[in-house]
């Protein structure tokens, strides 16, 4: 997922609302120099696993495999 970065944000904030590790954000982006201090409007990835079972209801096949 892309972030576009908000006024007074750090990783640490960006990793707490999105609940993964600041250190996962960073390894994802190592444009980012100075972890305390990202820059407004920077767009960032957000490494986070989608839970597909929110998206398709139980009994409901992803794929057709025939």
């Amino acid at each position: 997922m892309i972030y576009c970065v908000q006024p007074n944000e750090s990783i640490w904030k960006v990793a707490e609302k999105f609940g993964v590790s600041p250190k996962a954000i960073q390894i994802a982006n190592p444009q980012i120099i100075n972890p305390e201090h990202l820059i407004v409007g920077e767009m960032v990835y957000i490494p986070i696993n989608i839970d597909w079972h929110a998206f398709y209801p139980k009994g409901v096949q992803r794929f057709n495999r025939r």
